[in-house]
């Protein structure tokens, strides 16, 4: 599958750092929840479904006729259901957890995980992209090249001819010593 446009710029994006203890925890956070995801999906099921106080509330008007909205659950053996959905509505997000709520889905940890991490701005990125290159092109030299160049005093650096001059030097002396054997 090729990726959108949207999915490629993402890629392109630098990380700059992760939060992966936040992250973890909070995937943990999906395991030691997920009894009251399973609570609150049961408390909804027995309610046929319905996900908000107010039409629950609706619903035990309607079969009972009772005002007392804990009388009216407990004459349906809803009591318990009813608590439980009280207690939890508006903590856990049902849509967050995968088929079972043993924990969360797939979607919901690719979002956390975009939320724990921390980009580069494209500015700061096209410059790291671009010092990245010049290294690679420094490193690909020969090894002489490269131990020819140091720090100065003024923290730049700076290529020596006399180091350059030297290590030329000491390669065609090891080569004539080569050459004699």
């Amino acid at each position: 599958m090729k990726p959108t446009k949207k999915k490629s710029e993402e890629m392109q994006k630098r990380i700059k750092s992760f939060n992966r203890l936040g992250y973890n925890a909070k995937l943990q956070e999906g395991i030691n929840t997920s009894s009251k995801a399973i609570a609150l999906k049961e408390a909804i099921t027995s309610f046929n479904g319905l996900n908000e106080l107010e039409l629950i509330n609706d619903y035990l008007l309607k079969e009972t006729n009772f005002k007392n909205l804990k009388m009216a659950s407990d004459s349906l053996n809803l009591l318990d259901q009813y608590q439980t959905f009280k207690k939890l509505e508006g903590t856990v997000n049902l849509s967050n957890y995968n088929e079972d709520f043993s924990d969360w889905n797939s979607k919901y940890k690719e979002e956390l995980e975009q939320y724990f991490t921390v980009y580069w701005s494209d500015e700061q990125s096209k410059i790291i992209n671009d010092l990245e290159n010049k290294l690679d092109q420094i490193n690909k030299m020969s090894p002489l090249l490269r131990y020819s160049i140091f720090k100065n005093r003024e923290n730049n650096f700076t290529f020596s001819d006399v180091q350059y001059s030297s290590h030329l030097g000491d390669e065609e002396r090891a080569k004539r010593r080569l050459e004699r054997k």
